[in-house]
């Protein structure tokens, strides 16, 4: 387990109450949209998703404000068929207006040197999403960080 996952046990089955429920809805869009317009060629649209402030590490790699914004419009410009395939999410919303939100991340890319366009697995991500519920009640990412599975 990464050592930024703390004991999920104890809150794991805990009745959520509708405002909790619709923040967990929330955050998990946030995810699985930003991951599609990757996938689909639209990485660049993605940066919406996050606050301007946000920090988005990559193995290390750390991506801060406008440096998120060139990181996505990298990931367009370098083009490829890529799939993410998100797993394993767990929720919990730490107050009103934050959340966390674990996944695990199987990326399939095209192989270059295969005829039949087959997409095999290049990575396995542990992705730690944060979140922030904004002043108009529209929550946003505040953080990503996506880290190899060892």
């Amino acid at each position: 387990m990464p050592d930024n996952v703390p004991d999920l046990a104890p809150d794991a089955g805990v009745v959520l109450t509708n405002e909790a429920i619709k923040a967990r809805l929330a955050c998990e869009d946030l995810v699985m949209t930003s991951i599609k317009l990757i996938d689909d060629g639209f990485a660049e649209q993605a940066r919406p998703l996050f606050t301007n402030d946000a920090v988005h590490t990559a193995n290390g790699t750390v991506f801060q404000g406008e440096g998120v914004t060139q990181m996505f419009a990298a990931r367009q410009a370098r083009g490829g068929v890529t799939r993410h395939c998100v797993t394993n999410l767990v929720f919990r919303q730490t107050s009103d207006t934050t959340a966390t939100i674990w996944s695990i991340c199987v990326v399939y890319g095209l192989s270059q040197d295969d005829e039949s366009k087959r997409k095999i697995p290049h990575a396995v991500i542990d992705f730690t999403d944060s979140f922030e519920r904004q002043s108009d009640g529209r929550w946003m990412i505040t953080r990503r960080e996506a880290t190899a599975a060892e």
